[in-house]
């Protein structure tokens, strides 16, 4: 969290061309059962002056169902400060769309090993595909994990998921680097539109 909001304060924020709208960073199991985790990154983002709005929490369903009332309590205090969260590996474990309404997260991330399975079986793919659905009809956004093709992206644009993640686009680096190519990648295909980007996380 400390060098997260020390690179937006750093990097981002000084700069008025930044065309980055929100940064996701992971958080541990361990870190979600510590009864003052939400003191802390208040505390770190106030230090750092960062816009809440501007930080995504990624958690993961151990995280949550390791300490549910906990968790609760910090997504509480802490939305209302205008941070959001987002779950991680969805799909992989015993959640579904009941759960993510009781949390309120307001991004779902299916892993590469998802996508893997709705590209090779058909079954998978139907599921996987009432899964986008019914998500989409929540008002929760969808972020695909593992595209690796033109092809592949073509098909989750046609099922209109929210953000597309993969070695299609680039692979994982460095906070500098990154800022490097997606200054290079705006001036190619976005000419100066601002628009949010889901491919910088920190953790």
């Amino acid at each position: 969290m400390e060098k997260a909001c020390c690179f937006i304060k750093e990097r981002l924020l000084i700069n008025p061309n930044n065309k980055i709208d929100e940064i996701h960073i992971n958080v541990s199991v361990i870190q979600c059962m510590q009864p003052d985790m939400s003191e802390q990154i208040l505390s770190i983002i106030d230090k750092y002056q960062v816009p809440p709005e501007m930080i995504y929490l990624e958690v993961t369903e151990q995280a949550t169902m390791s300490a549910t009332l906990l968790m609760r309590e910090h997504m509480k205090k802490l939305g209302e400060r205008g941070i959001r969260f987002a779950l991680d590996d969805y799909g992989t474990g015993n959640s579904n769309c009941s759960y993510l309404i009781d949390f309120s997260f307001q991004k779902v991330k299916f892993d590469r090993f998802m996508m893997q399975a709705y590209f090779e079986k058909e079954d998978a793919k139907v599921i996987l595909q009432n899964e986008i659905g019914t998500l989409k009809k929540l008002g929760i956004s969808v972020v695909v994990e593992g595209i690796e093709t033109r092809e592949q992206v073509e098909e989750m644009e046609k099922q209109q998921v929210d953000y597309i993640q993969g070695y299609y686009y680039a692979k994982p680096m460095p906070g500098t680097e990154f800022l490097e190519y997606l200054e290079k990648w705006y001036k190619e295909h976005v000419h100066g539109k601002r628009i949010p980007t889901e491919v910088l996380t920190l953790g």
